[in-house]
């Protein structure tokens, strides 16, 4: 199996801000917190939120929870953390079900494991939240935390990827391409990639460049293949060097006949110079179109794709 699968993010943003349905005191308290927190005021913003933590808001909950684990106008106090975080959660506060099941996988809570970090992320993801959803899928993936269950990443992966969130659109194209957790199916795979690449995902670009390579779920095309694995390769995928190969080899060439031309980033002399390349320099083409040709450039910039006046070259088909 030769997929990329994105590594799971294992931090959350300092104060996500999610304001709920709250009384206007408490709620009066909590933004007044967040304006003196955003102004650096971190001591006054905590006497804020006390105030509205201990009139049992949660969003103010897990904000003081996030002030204790950080420092922040406080003593950092893993402890109050945790308890903050936990009155919050148990109130079906999305944020601090996060928080709280990061503070169990660093194993910062006092008799406490990993693997409780789960109970957690199984609520938020059940609220939507497409991060812990994606974070579940990949620990269900791996094997982390959890016994390894492909038809329960699927389920996550699924979740994750329905809302939006592009590194699970990638996974779950891979699941989908390869019958992990669910029926093997190209087309579903090539519906979950292309979102991502969309997206610019370079892990989903590369794995879109080989479907059409292979001829899975699509038409085999060498154009499209090499035009995605390009685009991978200009995200720093370095695998895809080499895979794009086994596609240019199948391509027709052009040779420079002037004594210099400017490879542009678009199909028009108001695009940007990507490079400029000397007399019998020969690339691959994928395509014309208006006078234009669409080339691989294969080295001397990061952009691997690039726009020549086709008056300035030969085609050799």
């Amino acid at each position: 199996m030769n997929n990329h699968i994105i590594k799971a993010a294992t931090g959350f943003a300092f104060i996500c801000g999610l304001i709920g349905t709250i009384t206007p005191s408490a709620y009066a308290d909590y933004a007044s917190g967040m304006r003196l927190f955003e102004n650096g005021q971190y001591a006054s913003a905590v006497y804020d939120w006390d105030a509205s933590a201990e009139k049992g808001d949660p969003d103010s909950q897990d904000a003081l929870g996030q002030a204790f684990e950080a420092g922040k106008g406080v003593r950092k106090n893993l402890v109050q953390a945790l308890k903050w975080y936990t009155l919050a959660a148990n109130s079906g506060q999305e944020d601090a079900q996060i928080h709280l099941a990061q503070l169990y996988l660093r194993n910062e809570v006092p008799n406490g494991h990993p693997s409780d970090a789960i109970q957690w992320l199984s609520q938020a993801a059940n609220q939507g939240n497409g991060q812990a959803a994606y974070q579940l899928g990949m620990f269900y993936i791996s094997g982390k935390i959890v016994s390894q269950d492909y038809h329960q990443a699927f389920q996550w992966m699924s979740k994750a990827a329905q809302s939006g969130n592009v590194a699970a659109q990638n996974n779950l194209g891979i699941l989908y391409e390869n019958g992990m957790g669910v029926s093997q199916d190209y087309k579903q795979a090539l519906n979950w990639y292309l979102q991502s690449a969309k997206a610019g995902n370079g892990n989903a670009q590369d794995n879109l460049g080989n479907l059409y390579l292979q001829g899975h779920g699509v038409p085999q095309s060498y154009i499209w293949s090499s035009f995605w694995f390009a685009m991978a390769q200009n995200q720093g995928i370095q695998q895809a060097a080499t895979q794009i190969q086994a596609s240019l080899k199948h391509l027709p060439t052009l040779t420079i006949t002037s004594t210099t031309a400017n490879i542009r980033a678009g199909a028009g002399t108001q695009y940007n110079r990507v490079i400029s390349s000397k007399k019998d320099t020969t690339f691959p083409v994928l395509g014309t179109m208006n006078g234009w040709a669409q080339i691989y450039i294969p080295s001397g910039t990061p952009q691997h794709l690039g726009w020549i006046d086709t008056r300035l070259t030969s085609l050799k088909k």
